[in-house]
């Protein structure tokens, strides 16, 4: 999850693409996280927990919820699915859930140090 992020972060599409498992790839799914990639201003990831993808498993799930700016704050929330196949992990689908709340003194999501209120608050 982290690599694909980064990825998102770094403008590296292909990657993205290319991590996605073949068979819940869409025809335009390159121009699409293109357009995703240039259209917005990521500020971090919060890994919630993880599920599986132990040494001796192929699957796994992450939940995690990635913070962007977009006329304000927005979050993508997810627990997605990922599956290791031939020594790599690919992410297979995600089901979205609803919003965090962030407190004013929590630690601020762009990991800057700061508090919230002081930083993107």
């Amino acid at each position: 999850m982290r690599s694909r992020y980064c990825a998102f972060v770094k403008n590296k599409a292909e990657y993205i693409v290319n991590t996605h498992a073949a068979e819940f790839r869409q025809p335009n799914d390159l121009e699409a996280v293109q357009k995703t990639i240039d259209n917005t201003n990521w500020l971090g990831l919060k890994v919630v927990s993880t599920n599986g993808g132990l040494e001796d498993s192929d699957k796994g799930i992450v939940e995690f919820i990635a913070f962007y700016e977009e006329s304000g704050i927005q979050q993508l929330h997810e627990e997605s699915r990922f599956e290791k196949r031939d020594g790599q992990w690919l992410y297979l689908d995600g089901l979205q859930l609803g919003p965090i709340k962030i407190g004013r003194n929590d630690p601020c999501i762009c990991n800057s140090g700061k508090k919230f209120k002081k930083c993107h608050g």
